[in-house]
């Protein structure tokens, strides 16, 4: 977590200032090697970077403690001491300019650059934590007037309540409540002006309470001042904080799913894995059993009156036709998707004989758009392709018109719409996808939300995966029936 990183340093910056103070003698030998420290750091993420898990670099303190010393080699060259007031008309034009310059690339950077981007972590948030410090630079200079632009209230009330909402929004506030309420989802915007409101309320009253009092606390008197009720209160107040922050840092959101979910997951992806090679071997025969059962009333009442008591015992699992199923083993399949996907594998397989799925935990969409375009390149994708994704973060209408140009015309894409009711961007995915497939009509929608939201005991304790008891049974049989709804 960004909390967990930053402590880490904090911890071991004051030993580094104590080497560096000890093996430099100038204050640019220190910022240079601090600078380099930066690079190597933005270069191992760089390279250790797998879109398929991005926790390892953005949460790890050697991938991310890039932007702490651009800052801390700032301060060795910056010295606020020692910048000079004394300036030109033509210095402070300068300064001005190049201030502007460098907001307008942070905005740019901040509207277009995505977590989820491979650009992000080959260096776009290098860049931008680059920006960001130059401006700062810029700002404390007294020839610019930025400081005199940016000071007003509103910045000042935040600015001294800062360390407050950076110490408490995200163990206090984000995980507890992301784990109290199901459907953020549903209501991104309320949801999140919530969370701001109840950040904001906390880091007042640890301002007032706990920051401005142990600001000018005499330590010396500590054991004095705590037979005093109010400041026994106040560090009463500070001892809850501090467990909350460290409670909230101990409890991941995903930790408690991911271990119940992990042995399950990891059995039925070594079981969708091992009947992926016999798929791929049928496949090659459906296209032509396809083309040749369609629209053949005959030949299908014929295979209708042969099916085995086998696929008869799948018809009743998940309730499908016997015309349905006839269609379904006719018909190849190649799945992508991600740890909901897998959930879902065995059912696929079951139904679709000629299914092959591909599913990764934690894969967000521009692994998968990747993965996609290999195959069609490839030729290893068959004229029906299945699409599960968004569970893990957005989806752009830049990315679906990439899969969909890479697959081609001649493949039916069937996307299925995210149900992630405890996650910002699910509303905004599935709007892409629907607005997609009404420019394309080779792609479809499967709308697992529209059911999935009405039935709540389908899911994990995540509220995101489906669960043997219903939920993997269901989506299974959904896709099942819209497919071959599609082709009958």
């Amino acid at each position: 977590m960004d909390i967990v990183f930053r402590s880490q340093f904090y911890l071991i910056w004051p030993f580094v200032i104590i080497l560096l103070l000890t093996i430099t003698k100038k204050r640019w030998q220190s910022a240079l090697i601090l600078f380099v420290g930066a690079i190597a750091s933005a270069v191992e993420m760089a390279i250790l970077y797998d879109p398929n898990n991005i926790n390892r670099v953005y949460y790890g303190t050697d991938t991310r403690f890039f932007a702490l010393l651009l800052g801390a080699s700032l301060a060795f060259i910056w010295p606020i001491h020692k910048l000079s007031e004394n300036a030109s008309k033509g210095s402070r034009l300068t300064f001005d300019g190049v201030g502007l310059l460098l907001m307008l690339g942070m905005i740019y950077y901040y509207i277009t650059m995505s977590g989820s981007d491979a650009w992000a972590y080959h260096g776009g948030m290098f860049i931008f934590s680059l920006l960001a410090t130059l401006f700062v630079a810029i700002i404390v200079h007294p020839a610019s007037h930025w400081n005199q632009w940016l000071t007003n209230p509103v910045f000042t009330y935040i600015g001294k309540r800062s360390y407050g909402i950076y110490v408490y929004q995200f163990p206090p506030v984000m995980i507890f409540y992301e784990n109290s309420v199901k459907s953020i989802g549903n209501h991104p915007v309320i949801n999140a002006l919530i969370q701001v409101a109840i950040i904001l309320l906390i880091s007042e009253l640890s301002y007032r309470y706990i920051e401005t009092p142990l600001k000018h606390f005499d330590w010396h008197q500590l054991g004095a001042s705590l037979k005093n009720p109010t400041r026994a209160v106040t560090a009463a107040i500070m001892a809850v904080m501090v467990v909350l922050t460290f409670v909230g840092m101990a409890t991941k959101p995903e930790q408690s799913t991911a271990d119940s979910l992990k042995k399950t997951i990891t059995a039925r992806q070594a079981a969708a894995d091992k009947k992926n090679q016999k798929a791929e071997l049928l496949q090659k025969k459906q296209a032509a059993q396809a083309k040749k059962f369609a629209h053949n009333r005959k030949l299908e009442k014929q295979a209708i009156k042969h099916l085995s008591a086998k696929k008869r015992k799948v018809m009743k699992e998940y309730g499908i036709t016997a015309q349905e199923m006839v269609t379904l083993q006719h018909t190849p399949l190649t799945s992508v998707g991600d740890s909901v996907m897998i959930d879902i594998s065995g059912g696929l397989q079951q139904l679709f004989p000629g299914a092959v799925v591909d599913g990764q935990v934690g894969r967000q969409m521009d692994a998968a758009q990747s993965i996609v375009q290999q195959m069609a390149s490839s030729g290893k994708i068959s004229n029906n392709l299945l699409l599960n994704l968004g569970t893990n973060g957005t989806v752009t209408s830049d990315q679906v018109e990439a899969v969909m140009d890479a697959v081609g015309k001649k493949c039916d894409v069937y996307w299925t719409t995210a149900y992630v009711p405890n996650r910002s961007w699910q509303n905004e995915v599935n709007s892409t996808i629907i607005a997609a497939s009404k420019k394309h009509k080779n792609l479809h929608i499967i709308d697992w939300y529209s059911l999935a939201k009405k039935h709540p005991g389908w899911f994990t304790s995540d509220g995101i995966h489906p669960n043997n008891t219903g939920g993997v049974r269901y989506f299974a049989r959904l896709v099942a029936k819209s497919i071959a709804k599609d082709k009958q």
